[in-house]
Formats: structure tokens, C-alpha cells, sequence
């Protein structure tokens, strides 16, 4: 047994027996923070303190620009302080892990597999591998996922088997690393920065809790990206690369998906011969085959985007599946390194199940107001006489936002044609007609962050003829700055994110002239805005009976708009409907509390 599963038992007999609270205090500093109840506010107010702040930023944007910045030292820098915080090369060695990189499809994609593994794992009779720290027989996989950004919660971008580590893990593993690396600083501002210091973080969880295979979304980048200490990739457009112990070696296989540009694809093998490595390139979801059946009609995916990715996912899980069992199902007749096909396979009730059951909140997700209780308490919007639906994606680019677009004008006409159903259903009449426009109140509510070109994506959304109205809001949840609030950003000036919502606006009057758009300081005056609609009446003197509300732009607009609609983001883990499901009109399920949905382009 080591330190780490003793610290944990002692710290569930501290409410049985008293005395256990001395011997805790002889513990190191780590574990006093760990069993403060303010462990985790504060680890979380002190992780904030590493954010690089506006200026520094700024300061390396100009760097960049001028070509001196020296990327390789800022991946030496992540084996340091990995070093420091007590986990070696050859203990990362030993982790088997799914590194996935790429401009689109990376979190989704990650998600997608760590699900296929866990569900496989759980239900499969063909368990008969042996683990890599020694132990044999039957047993369920521990499987990692190290994701970002975070919707509400920091301690959603780590999880084990499918679900974010506590906020008493979090704390006991940050105060551990956090304070290990204090101590052997060379000076006083060597600390990682942020996201560095949750990737030194990760890495320490998923060892120190033992985990047999972890998933890993690269951050900015690839090759020096600071999760690539695992392996020396690359950056280009969609590439995903598999490495059987946590290190790419010589004859190693990389997958990546198909549909790709042509000159990505040309770079791709190239640096797959340069590497070394056999670059497989996966098969349409088509190919796969459940139950005799077509994959992609047993899936029913929202997108032709979902398809690819969950190909990639499939052909990731399956590798590492092969792997474990020790079998040569996975040795193709194929070229040690360069480009080649991957094969389709028939897919199992368990891995079918792990993309069907897949959860990733804050993607094509819909919130039905009348279930957020955090909402009327906050907003007091139980008052108005007509729901609200709230439509969450984070969409962030050019091709998200059409598939968003395309996604909740679907959705919306889908949840319009199921609530006339269930009224008429009351009244004993037909009701098949969808009434697309009449009733319903669409409103935008809008962000972008960083250098993201505002016309290209705001435009296809002013120009879709959706909505009624346009909010404009800042990504800070509240006026007010809390060092403690996981979503507390010091990378950004607020009158610059102000600045922006004023850019957002001017687009959108460009396009809209005559449907209003109003800027908000922060989401919660935004949202504020809407106990105001009940008396608004736009379209031709109706009065609308339900408001649909779109978020996306931004998935840090979409997490702060759930930590006030649902901060625990209760809703969503207690939903039983498939998140990959097309919306189609359906009296029983439609109208459950939440529907959470992917969009896989992220």
C-alpha cells in the first residue's frame, strides 16, 4: 500500500475515531491542506495565481511574432517540474496513453474513446489481459481522460473512469505537487504557469492513482506542447497519434482521419517517415459494421463531423485493446513506417454502448429551464409565463459554428413540434404542424476570445434569419472577481473583453440592422436581461409563450452561463437520454429534464 491510499483511509476514519487526527498531523503539508475543508477553494485561488496575466501575454505575442520564442525549452521546462513533483521518465514510461492532437475534434474525440474503453472494459467477457504494474486475472481497466478547457469546475479536466475527480482528490494531489514544487524552486517565480501546472498535475493523478491507460488532449499545438512529454509529434491540422507505453517509439502506429486537406495530408506523411511511425488512416464510420448492421444507421450521429471522429475513437480504443490482450489482431501486412489504411472492424455491444452513452457536457447540450432550480433562484425567471430553453455549444470556428447553426435550427423546431404534440395530445387534437416562428422567441447570446476573426464566425449567425434578438456578454460570470472561482481568468483586461462584445455588436447591426443587440458586463447581467421579455412583443404584436436561447461562441461563455444555471451541473449527469442521438420528435423522451449532445468539432 502506498502513502497515497493510507493518506486516503486515515482520512475517512478521522469521523470514527478521534484519535487518527493527531497522527494525520504529523502528515505533510500536503495532506493538512488536503483534509482543510478549504483545501480545494484555496488550491484552485492558488492555481489562479498562476495565469499568466494580461501583459505577459501580450509581451509573448510579440515574441512570437518576431520568431523568438524558443519552444523546445518550454517542453525541457515541463520534464522539470514533472521531475520535481516526484514522477520520473520511466514511471511516464510505463502509462500507456492516447495522446490526440489537432484544430477540431480533439476534447470530443478523447471522450469518445476513454468512454469505448470504460464501457468495453465493464461488460466485456474477453478481460483476460494483465496489467501493466503486475497484477492478473479479471479485471476492470482505470482509465484517465486530462481534457480542457473546464466548463465550471477545474477538476473536470482530470477524471477517472468517466467522471471528474473530487474536489477532496483534487485538492490532496495539487497540495502535494503544488508543494513539492514550491520547495525546490530555483528562484522565486519558478512555478509553472497554469496550464502547465494541470498537465504536471494530470500526469501525477493518473500515476499515483494508477490508472492503465490515459487519455490526453493536447493544449496549443503539438510538438511543444507541454503534454508532449510523452512523445515528440507534431503540430499538423487533425493528427492523432497512439503510443503503446506512453513514449512514441520506431514502428509505433499514429491514426489519423479521413477527408483530409491535401497539403495536411502530404505534411502528415512526411512526418510520419521522418518519425519512424506508421500513420494509419482511419475508414468512414460506414465501413464498421454492429449486429449485422451499418454503424452509422445504429449510431444515428448528429453529423457527418461526429462520424469521423468516433472512426478515429474506434480505431484509437482498438489498438490499445489489442494491445492489452496481447494479441495480433492489430499486426497488419503493412509497412513498418510511412501511410497506410486502417481497417474497419465489427463492433461489440460494449464499445457500441461507449459511443452511444458518451457524455460531454457543453456541446449541442440543451438546459430546459423549468428543471434549473439554481436558475429561478438566482434570476427569479419562474415568474415569466412561458419556458426557456437554453442551447449550450462552444462552437469556435468557421465549421463549428455552421454545424451549431444547422444543430439548433433543427433542435429548435424539434422541441417546438414536441411541445405542440404534447398540448394537443391535452386537447385530443392532432397537432402535427411544427409552427417554426409564431410563439417562440429566439434569442443569441454571443462571446469570442482571443484573436478569433469576429466577422467569420458572428456573420453566418447574423445572416441565418434564427433569431429575435442578440445578447453580447463578456465570459466573466459575475461583476465581481473571486480568486477562489475556478472560472477567474487574469489573462484578459475586462474593458478588452468589454471592448470585443462592442466589435460583436457592430457585426451583428451590420448584418441585423433592425433586430436589437444589447452588451452585457458579465453573464449574469446578461441573463438577467431575459426576466425582461415577458412584456417584449417583436414579431408583428404576438406574444411569445417560450424563449429558445442559443450560447456558443465561446465554451468559456458556455460555463460560465451553467455555473449559474446549473453549477453542479446536476442536469446534465442525471440525464438518461443518448447525447448522440439526432433530435427527432418523440412525445416520451423529448420533453425529458436536459438533453446533452455533442458536437465533435472541438
Amino acid at each position: 500500500m502506498n502513502r497515497y491510499d493510507l493518506m486516503r483511509i486515515l482520512l475517512q476514519k478521522l469521523t470514527m475515531v478521534k484519535g487518527l487526527q493527531e497522527a494525520a498531523c504529523v502528515r505533510s503539508a500536503a495532506f493538512s491542506n488536503y483534509i482543510n475543508p478549504t483545501g480545494y477553494r484555496e488550491a484552485v485561488r492558488a492555481l489562479n495565481l498562476l495565469q499568466t496575466n494580461a501583459s505577459v501575454l501580450q509581451e509573448a505575442r510579440k515574441k512570437r511574432e518576431q520568431g523568438i520564442e524558443e519552444k523546445r525549452d518550454k517542453l525541457l521546462e515541463t520534464y522539470k517540474y514533472l521531475s520535481r513533483s516526484g514522477v520520473s521518465l520511466e514511471q511516464l514510461d510505463s502509462l500507456p496513453i492516447i495522446h490526440v492532437a489537432g484544430t477540431k475534434g480533439k476534447g470530443s474525440t478523447c471522450a469518445f474513446c476513454e468512454s469505448v474503453l470504460r464501457h468495453w472494459a465493464k461488460g466485456s467477457t474477453e478481460m483476460t489481459w494483465k496489467k501493466r504494474r503486475g497484477n492478473d486475472g479479471m479485471q476492470a481497466i482505470r482509465t484517465g481522460l486530462y481534457t480542457s478547457p473546464h466548463l465550471v469546475e477545474v477538476r473536470e479536466r482530470i477524471q477517472l473512469n468517466g467522471k471528474p475527480i473530487s474536489q477532496e482528490l483534487f485538492a490532496f494531489h495539487f497540495w502535494d505537487v503544488y508543494n513539492a514544487l514550491m520547495e525546490k524552486r530555483d528562484h522565486e517565480h519558478d512555478m509553472p504557469p497554469y496550464f502547465k501546472f494541470l498537465t504536471v498535475l494530470a500526469f501525477n493523478v493518473f500515476i499515483k492513482e494508477g490508472v492503465d491507460v490515459a487519455i490526453i488532449e493536447v493544449g496549443i499545438g503539438g510538438e511543444y506542447d507541454c503534454t508532449n512529454i510523452i512523445s515528440i509529434l507534431g503540430t499538423t491540422l487533425g493528427e492523432i497519434a497512439w503510443q503503446k507505453a506512453g513514449i512514441l517509439k520506431k514502428g509505433s502506429a499514429a491514426f489519423t482521419s479521413f477527408g483530409q486537406d491535401l497539403t495536411a495530408m502530404t505534411m502528415l506523411e512526411d512526418r510520419a517517415k521522418e518519425k519512424e511511425v506508421l500513420l494509419k488512416v482511419c475508414p468512414p464510420l460506414s465501413s464498421y459494421s454492429f449486429n449485422g448492421h451499418s454503424l452509422t444507421k445504429a449510431l444515428n450521429l448528429r453529423s457527418k463531423v461526429q462520424e469521423v471522429n468516433a472512426s478515429l475513437a474506434l480505431q484509437l480504443a482498438n489498438e490499445w485493446i489489442c494491445w492489452a490482450q496481447n494479441s495480433d489482431i492489430c499486426d497488419h501486412n503493412v509497412p513498418k513506417y510511412g501511410i497506410s489504411m486502417a481497417q474497419p472492424f465489427e463492433v461489440n455491444t460494449y464499445m457500441f454502448s461507449g459511443i452511444k452513452k458518451c457524455s460531454w457536457p457543453g456541446r449541442l447540450q440543451i438546459l430546459h429551464l423549468p428543471n434549473i432550480t439554481a436558475m429561478s433562484e438566482r434570476l427569479k425567471l419562474y415568474g415569466s409565463d412561458f419556458p426557456f430553453t437554453f442551447f449550450l455549444d462552444g462552437a469556435h470556428t468557421s465549421e463549428s459554428i455552421q454545424v451549431c447553426i444547422d444543430w439548433f435550427t433543427d433542435s429548435t423546431h424539434s422541441v417546438d413540434s414536441c411541445m405542440k404534440c404534447q398540448d394537443s395530445l391535452k386537447n385530443g387534437s392532432g397537432g402535427n404542424r411544427i409552427d417554426h416562428q409564431g410563439d417562440t422567441m429566439r434569442i443569441l447570446l454571443f462571446n469570442t476570445t482571443g484573436d478569433r476573426n469576429v466577422e467569420m464566425l458572428l456573420s453566418p449567425l447574423a445572416r441565418s434569419n434564427l433569431f429575435h434578438m442578440a445578447l453580447f456578454s463578456t465570459n466573466s460570470p459575475t461583476s465581481t472577481v473571486d480568486p477562489h472561482s475556478d472560472l477567474t481568468n487574469f489573462s484578459t483586461y475586462q474593458d478588452q473583453q468589454k471592448m470585443r462584445c462592442e466589435e460583436h455588436l457592430k457585426v451583428w447591426m451590420k448584418y441585423n440592422k433592425h433586430i436589437p443587440g444589447h452588451v452585457f458586463a458579465c453573464v449574469f447581467d446578461a441573463l438577467s436581461h431575459l426576466e425582461k421579455l415577458p412584456s417584449i412583443s417583436l414579431h408583428k404584436g404576438n406574444r411569445f409563450r417560450k424563449v429558445h436561447v442559443l450560447v456558443s461562441g465561446s465554451l468559456h461563455l458556455v460555463g460560465s452561463v451553467m455555473s449559474i444555471l446549473d453549477p453542479d451541473l446536476s442536469s446534465f449527469h442525471s440525464s438518461g437520454e443518448s447525447i448522440s442521438q439526432k433530435s427527432e420528435p418523440n412525445i416520451e423522451t423529448s420533453l425529458k429534464s436536459t438533453a446533452a449532445e455533442y458536437n465533435t468539432l472541438r
